[in-house]
């Protein structure tokens, strides 16, 4: 007892020492889960509430796949409209996958954050599935599908948005959809719950969802 309560010097620092090898608990590894899907907004939505835990959107989408990240740090990026700014959120992007690693990871981006995501693919980040809902095409942002097991392009003839945004990428020059191939499928939504062609903000609505189902491209 007396050895415990007055330990000597020697044992002292050797305790000392290997007290000051044991990482702190917020750099510890992250635990990887089996599976993991997140929402990545597009220009000016950093704070917009839609892609957020809690939203109809982001409850929508739990109910099917029950993975949705719902931890307290939320991937989001600067939102600013500029190619820089989709670049460096695409690094940041990889860094966040890889401080909640997952076995498959499954990324739901709207508008220009499809660019962000599919620029990260060519950063290296591995993504079972990608879902992209009117991002504008842009040659500069070409995934590299090596990262990409199967990639959704969702758009609509009513968006604008994604035309204004879009740069012609094939001979037809259709600015719209990317080039199909075995595992790169464009979607275009025709309702958005009301019987109308979905606007931008319509394709990342629940009643636009269900309307087209596309609750089939979360299998």
């Amino acid at each position: 007892s007396i050895l415990k309560q007055n330990p000597p010097a020697p044992l002292r620092t050797e305790v000392s020492d290997l007290a000051g090898r044991i990482p702190p608990a917020s750099k510890a590894a992250a635990r990887k889960v089996n599976s993991m899907t997140i929402i990545v907004h597009g220009t000016w939505a950093q704070s917009q509430s839609w892609w957020q835990k809690g939203s109809s959107f982001w409850t929508y989408i739990k109910h099917p796949v029950q993975d949705v990240y719902a931890g307290s740090s939320p991937f989001r990026w600067s939102g600013d409209n500029q190619h820089t700014a989709r670049v460096r959120a695409a690094r940041e992007l990889v860094d966040w996958v890889q401080n909640h690693p997952s076995q498959s990871l499954r990324v739901i981006a709207h508008s220009h954050g499809g660019n962000v995501a599919m620029h990260a693919s060519r950063l290296g980040l591995k993504m079972q599935s990608l879902i992209l809902l009117g991002t504008p095409t842009r040659l500069e942002y070409i995934p590299d599908l090596r990262e990409i097991d199967v990639l959704h392009h969702v758009f609509s003839l009513a968006d604008t948005v994604q035309l204004a945004g879009s740069i012609s990428n094939r001979r037809g020059g259709d600015a719209r959809t990317l080039a199909d191939s075995a595992t790169l499928i464009n979607h275009r939504a025709t309702d958005d719950g009301n019987g109308r062609e979905p606007g931008h903000s319509d394709l990342h609505e629940p009643a636009t969802w269900s309307a087209n189902n596309f609750d089939r491209l979360l299998a």
